[in-house]
């Protein structure tokens, strides 16, 4: 434990992976990417292609730059899909087309309230991590 005292954490990274998908109709890959691209407070990367478990998809970058009511809620999957999440806080968000149903992918740092382990040094070393992990994913057919 001679790292926690000298505040050398080794930073292997950590996050969270949220799979969202809704049980009825689903909005376009294309619809889905733009209106989560255009949540406030953000600063988004361009939209990039992608591919999840052989699906085609779009992806972006987001980092969380301010907010607009109280940390009630505090991600950007609240009220489907806008709104809140910490200040700082750093997105890999994924939206792809798994036979006609639309599903988003969320890779999420922790809050940026950690002034020691920034999402800026964690996150980077999360996706490494939760990419392997979505190379593995699979999505049955009913």
């Amino acid at each position: 434990m001679d790292w926690w005292r000298t505040g050398n954490v080794p930073l292997h990274g950590w996050g969270y992976v949220t799979l969202e998908a809704a049980t009825g109709p689903t909005a376009s890959v294309a619809a889905t990417i733009r209106r989560l691209h255009a949540t406030p407070h953000i600063d988004a990367s361009s939209i990039k292609a992608t591919r999840v478990a052989s699906f085609a998809g779009q992806t972006f970058d987001a980092t969380i730059v301010g907010t607009d009511r109280p940390p009630v809620c505090r991600t950007i999957r609240c009220a489907e899909g806008v709104s809140i999440a910490g200040k700082g806080q750093l997105f890999h968000i994924i939206v792809v087309d798994v036979r006609g149903k639309t599903v988003v992918i969320y890779l999420e740092s922790g809050f940026a309230d950690q002034p020691r382990f920034p999402p800026a040094k964690t996150f980077p070393t999360f996706l490494p991590y939760a990419q392997q992990m979505l190379a593995t994913l699979r999505f049955p057919v009913k």
